[in-house]
């Protein structure tokens, strides 16, 4: 597939939560921090107040739609990330998956599945496929979706009514990969109308997908290839490609808007242009293209989750270096306050709503 800028990397791992899933009792925030006790999770309302701190220890923490679990890899030392655990976070029962995931796995809407890309390597240590697994959470029980020796799967998102899937794969090595749309109970899969492309971020109609596209150009007299990205949607059945950005290429190393999230109504979508060490958030409109930016270039943000009523944005600052402020920011860019500092990773529930 194309190469990917970091904050795309990181984006695949947040799992933008914009689910229209009610959930029981009030909503959570779930985050880790990264410092030396890493492996804490921690828990915390809606406008990130009553925070405190689990009993479970581990990475890639990511809560349930409802709220009522919470999905986490338990760390091996060296060895990195164990297999997936679910917490029923009141009664504080676990079930083991046996599954190692790459990333934060991505719940299903009703809660009761998790997919994820998992990752295989050759006895020296070296990285020989990336494939996708699926994981009950009441049993365990686990399911390969996609094999990992010799394909490359990027990313992952549920369809609203949690019957389907979308994911972009390409073979292991390539810079080219496809979006693909299956049932996870029946696969295999078929690929969308739009080719070499990435990051399927499905909303209530349309699936939004970031294309990228190379161009050869002389930096320092020499010959490089720059790498832009512009965003399209597409029909979940099939047809109706339409590219919907049209943002000039931007200096070397920033790549053009990629999508990262829907409001909830689907008139808009959330994301981001970004790069190396670069991300500014952007809104688009879902009819016209229109894109805004949210905030100063100066600081590198990135949006982790649309409110409920589709007016707010929580957004990362910093989460490059490592230790995020988590911002609320309206849908129209108004600046709101900060409820969270030294943020590694977060999700929050279907309702989140501050």
């Amino acid at each position: 597939m194309a190469a990917a800028p970091v904050v795309r990397r990181l984006a695949v791992a947040a799992s933008i939560a914009v689910l229209a899933v009610p959930a029981t009792g009030q909503a959570t925030i779930a985050f880790q921090k990264p410092t030396g006790t890493g492996d804490r999770i921690h828990l915390a309302n809606d406008d990130g107040g009553g925070a405190h701190v689990l009993a479970a220890r581990g990475t890639n923490a990511v809560i349930s739609p409802d709220g009522t679990r919470l999905a986490y890899q338990p760390l091996r030392g060296s060895a990195g990330p164990g297999p997936v655990r679910i917490l029923t976070i009141a009664g504080g029962s676990v079930v083991a998956s046996g599954q190692i995931c790459r990333n934060m796995p991505v719940w299903s809407p009703d809660g009761t599945r998790l997919v994820c890309v998992t990752e295989t390597a050759t006895a020296a240590g070296f990285v020989s496929g990336e494939g996708l697994a699926l994981i009950d959470a009441a049993t365990g029980a686990r399911t390969t979706l996609v094999r990992a020796p010799g394909n490359q799967v990027d990313s992952v998102d549920w369809s609203p009514d949690g019957t389907r899937i979308a994911y972009s794969a390409g073979r292991f090595g390539s810079t080219t990969s496809n979006v693909y749309v299956a049932d996870p109970a029946s696969m295999p899969a078929r690929i969308l109308a739009v080719r070499d492309a990435t990051g399927p971020v499905w909303g209530p109609a349309r699936i939004a997908v970031t294309r990228y596209a190379r161009r050869r150009v002389r930096i320092g007299g020499q010959p490089s290839t720059v790498i832009h990205s512009q965003i399209w949607t597409v029909n979940p059945g099939g047809g109706g490609a339409r590219r919907l950005t049209s943002v000039p290429p931007g200096p070397f190393l920033i790549t053009g808007p990629f999508a990262s999230a829907w409001t909830p109504d689907g008139t808009t979508v959330i994301g981001s242009i970004g790069g190396d060490d670069h991300s500014v958030p952007i809104t688009v409109n879902a009819a016209s293209g229109a894109v805004r930016r949210l905030g100063s270039s100066r600081v590198i943000a990135y949006p982790e989750a649309v409110s409920a009523d589709g007016r707010t944005l929580l957004m990362n600052e910093d989460f490059i270096a490592g230790a995020g402020r988590l911002r609320l920011v309206g849908i129209g860019g108004r600046r709101g306050r900060i409820i969270l500092r030294g943020i590694s990773t977060v999700s929050v529930t279907a309702n989140w709503q501050p």
